[in-house]
């Protein structure tokens, strides 16, 4: 008989920073006699954000099913918040789920790209410090809008929390 599964993830402690490492390659394995693998870079633009908020996958905050019944988000025992300090912004929390949740924000600083093929290519950075990002190279760093961030083709993402 069919039976439904659902896998859930959530973060019990926060660490002081959050590194997220994007899929920029896929493999898929050859049909015929002689199989065999062809793997290629993956250059589909994502969007992330400057500032992340990790409350909504804190244990203490997600809504679970265990054994047939839901669990309300914040009923495991814990208050709910993020553990470690990470908080800070005033937007509050950033969807209407998550009211009366502490938020737990994250504050990009820096992410590489690869620029190139699967097999060959070059890695860039960019790294924020302070209000002010950067644009590093093997001989250059040359100072750049959030914007040209943001809209990178991004391979890691680099966040520090924000207390």
């Amino acid at each position: 008989s069919y039976q439904a599964g659902v896998k859930q993830l959530s973060i019990q402690t926060l660490a002081p920073s959050l590194c997220l490492q994007l899929k920029r390659f896929e493999s898929h394995r050859n049909a015929g006699p002689n199989g065999g693998q062809q793997s290629f870079k993956v250059d589909t633009h994502v969007t992330f954000p400057a500032w992340l908020n990790m409350a909504p996958y804190m244990a203490s905050n997600v809504r679970r099913s265990d054994g047939g019944k839901t669990v309300e988000k914040g009923s495991s025992g814990s208050a709910g918040g993020s553990s470690n300090g990470c908080t800070a912004q005033d937007d509050a929390s950033d969807s209407p789920e998550m009211s009366g949740v502490e938020p737990a924000w994250y504050r990009l600083y820096a992410v590489v790209v690869h620029h190139g093929r699967l097999d060959s290519g070059h890695y860039t950075s960019f790294v924020r410090r302070g209000g002010d990002w950067f644009r590093c190279d093997d001989a250059s760093v040359v100072m750049v809008d959030e914007s040209v961030v943001l809209s990178c083709q991004a391979y890691l993402l680099l966040y520090t929390c924000s207390p």
